[in-house]
């Protein structure tokens, strides 16, 4: 292993293990951070933020039904989630990496097919993300886990590594269980949840700097639709989500 390459692989696992340390109790508030290309093959890059969850309509939970407020609150919840990736170029063209956001660790997969180099590289990129994460509580025995997976796909637009722009789509399939307090204001009343996700929707991004260091935004938007059970009750959720998020990024 090159002193670089060692270099690399600490600051990634320092970098994750201090974002899980954090992570407990915060928003499931993911970012793609698709960035306009692959990380070049035996390069790493690092990146640090903050991704933020706003629901609307059902999924905002100060203006959920009172039956799904505990649901709402606990497993689809509005809020800011430290966030931070290390993603490494495997082969030209693909990379491979680890997402953290929250309460949720998520492995990116992701393929380059390069369109045009010049004047600007444009790409088409597409990725798989599997990720699984978990359910806070505020009483004993509450909480739970989720498990669902990532799809991207996205134009990158690449002027000479100073500027660069995506453009996209992003699916998703997503599954939460557990046990949630279903009490109204009396004592905890643990009730089983299972409940299956679907959401789809479009992400923008843009990323300014030069050589190494890069300053992202990214704006993911999207509608999602929950149904399942909690307790012996049916669930049914649906509304927007818009996801914003920021961070810097370092390649080694």
């Amino acid at each position: 292993m090159t002193p670089e390459g060692g270099v690399s692989r600490e600051v990634a696992v320092r970098v994750i293990a201090t974002l899980l340390l954090v992570a407990a109790g915060c928003a499931p508030a993911v970012p793609v951070w698709g960035g306009a290309t692959t990380t070049p093959k035996g390069r790493g890059d690092v990146s640090l933020g903050a991704a933020v969850r706003v629901g609307l309509g059902d999924l905002d939970p100060t203006g959920a039904p009172a039956e799904i407020a505990p649901y709402v609150e606990n497993s689809q919840g509005s809020g800011v989630a430290p966030a931070g990736a290390f993603r490494y170029g495997v082969l030209d063209h693909t990379d491979v990496g680890v997402t953290v956001a929250g309460p949720l660790v998520r492995l990116d997969v992701r393929q380059e097919l390069v369109l045009e180099e010049v004047p600007a590289k444009i790409s088409l990129l597409g990725g798989i993300g599997p990720y699984v994460g978990f359910l806070g509580g505020d009483v004993d025995g509450e909480g739970g886990t989720r498990v669902g997976v990532d799809l991207p796909l996205l134009l990158g637009i690449d002027g000479l590594s100073v500027v660069q722009l995506w453009i996209g789509a992003r699916v998703g399939v997503e599954h939460v269980f557990g046990h949630l307090d279903g009490g109204a204001g009396g004592a905890p009343a643990l009730s089983a949840l299972s409940a299956t996700g679907f959401r789809i929707g479009g992400v923008f991004g843009l990323a300014l700097g030069f050589r190494h260091l890069h300053v992202m935004v990214e704006l993911t938007g999207g509608w999602e639709t929950w149904s399942g059970d909690l307790g012996a009750s049916p669930l049914s959720v649906s509304g927007v989500v818009l996801t914003p998020a920021f961070a810097l990024r370092y390649r080694i």
